[in-house]
């Protein structure tokens, strides 16, 4: 992950200035783990739990060339 994305979704201060501790827990799929990864970071997989869907998103006033590529090879996949 590009550092400027770590610092924004994991900062180590909060808006007022004080700091973060990034103690707590979420579920997340695990095959987000290699992207993801870091020291002091967990992935404890469980057996019990239904599948998690992905979607492919974007902005309704994006109609870029690039954009339509990467649908339509998202749709020729599934």
């Amino acid at each position: 992950m590009p550092r400027l994305w770590g610092d924004r979704l994991f900062p180590s201060r909060t808006p007022l200035g004080l700091p973060v501790e990034h103690r707590g827990a979420t579920v997340a799929p695990l095959r987000s783990e290699p992207y993801q990864a870091h020291a002091g970071l967990a992935y404890v997989p469980f057996e019990d739990a239904d599948p998690v869907e992905y979607a492919l998103m974007w902005r309704t006033d994006n109609h870029s060339a690039g954009l339509r590529a990467l649908a339509r090879t998202f749709a020729d996949e599934t």
